[in-house]
């Protein structure tokens, strides 16, 4: 099989084909459909099950298409991706997130996604999920889940204090010296060079009003007064030991986190579930809005599939799409993954988590990110800076314009 071939040569892969009765591929690859997909289902016989049955599901339905779905490894799936293109041999169908899309579509390998999805199906998205995944406007992912990182409160510290949830960055900084007072922080602010930007500082960013880039993609905006804003309104965090300053440069052990020991009021960096792990329980979580700055916003995920320019059968293709982001499929998906649905008629996954149920509410609010091809690298630019500023090593207006100066010929080339 072609897949298979190519996984020998690529990367070790798992292909659930391989589980199904007469799941080869025909020599001209027609009425076939290859898949990429990756482990967002994290259990590895969870991901297999879920898999198994989807592709026997649609065989069932269309018995004339063959689907080989192929799981990979996250660990340098861009390279083993863009190879595979490159030699025309990539697949069909490709998992992909936000910051991948600027990159793809930039190698012209993504075909627009309204080509292969029913109408009822793309009118049924919501606007941020399908916004987060375009360029210029025009849709390159048929989005499948999502996430909201949503407030998550420690309820102990809640009533140890008697200081409510806060709303607002301004009620996060009157309740903060209540906080520090008793001996507890009022958030926390991950901000070593391996935490993620979308979790910490672009977070703030977009509550800022701001965003990363220029309407165009072609220069930084994040030096701009909404940037600084969001730098500063952190620094005074740091300043005034409203969070834990080592967490500046130490990426803590869950277990070993300031939210383990139960010193932290609200976090906003986290999933819910990731959340209630750190804080031993969820019956420790209340669950709150997104922070509002001059705009309500959290950062949440989206993950979609693509369809490249080299599919074989674009027909087999849009069968299976259609399967694959159907009411019935995606439910199945996301409670498998522990996501919600980019679907606005695929709601209340969760019916018996009440902390999941109260998240999935937010979902109109998140902010997933902004497509670019220059995404990752310019991270690597952005965060020393924004660290150095929290450190006290710069001001915020210098740490931001020296990243816009640092990025400008990376993004111009």
């Amino acid at each position: 099989m072609r897949a298979t071939r190519l996984a020998a040569v690529l990367t070790a892969v798992v292909s659930v084909c391989g589980l199904l009765t007469g799941c080869g591929q025909q020599a001209d690859g027609r009425d076939t459909v290859t898949m990429w997909t990756y482990p967002v289902i994290t259990d590895p016989a969870a991901d297999r099950e879920f898999w198994a049955r989807t592709v026997a599901g649609f065989r069932e339905r269309h018995p004339e298409i063959r689907v080989e779905v192929v799981s990979q490894p996250w660990s340098n799936r861009d390279a083993t991706l863009t190879t595979a293109l490159l030699a025309g041999k990539g697949p069909d169908v490709g998992y992909l997130i936000p910051d991948q899309v600027g990159r793809y579509h930039a190698q012209d390998v993504l075909a627009p996604i309204s080509d292969f999805l029913p109408e009822d199906t793309m009118t049924d998205y919501r606007d941020n999920a399908l916004a987060a995944l375009s360029i210029d406007g025009t849709p390159y992912v048929a989005p499948i889940l999502m996430s909201a990182l949503v407030g998550s409160c420690d309820q102990r510290v809640l009533d140890a204090t008697g200081v409510e949830p806060p709303r607002t960055w301004e009620e996060l900084l009157e309740i903060a010296p209540v906080l520090r007072e008793a001996g507890y922080y009022a958030t926390h602010y991950q901000g070593d060079l391996q935490a993620a930007l979308n979790m910490n500082f672009y977070q703030y960013l977009w509550q800022a009003g701001g965003t990363v880039f220029t309407e165009d993609g072609e220069h930084l905006a994040l030096d701009g007064p909404e940037g600084v804003a969001a730098l500063e309104f952190l620094k005074t965090l740091v300043d005034e030991e409203y969070v834990d300053r080592s967490a500046l440069t130490q990426a803590y052990q869950p277990d070993q986190s300031p939210m383990a020991r139960g010193r932290v009021a609200c976090v906003y960096n986290m999933g819910p579930t990731e959340a209630a792990a750190a804080m031993g329980g969820s019956e420790h979580l209340h669950i709150t809005p997104p922070l509002t700055g001059a705009v309500q916003t959290a950062y949440g995920t989206v993950g979609g599939y693509a369809v490249f320019h080299e599919a074989r059968d674009p027909d087999a293709v849009r069968t299976w799409m259609a399967y694959l982001t159907s009411t019935e499929v995606m439910s199945d998906y996301n409670r498998a993954a522990g996501y919600f649905s980019p679907r606005e008629s695929v709601t209340d996954l969760y019916p018996d988590d009440p902390v999941l149920a109260e998240a999935e509410q937010y979902l109109e609010l998140t902010t997933p990110g902004e497509p670019n091809s220059r995404y990752r690298e310019v991270l690597q630019i952005v965060a020393p800076l924004v660290q150095s500023a929290l450190l006290g090593e710069q001001s915020p207006q210098e740490a931001l314009a020296e990243a816009a100066q640092v990025a400008e010929p990376l993004l111009a080339g």
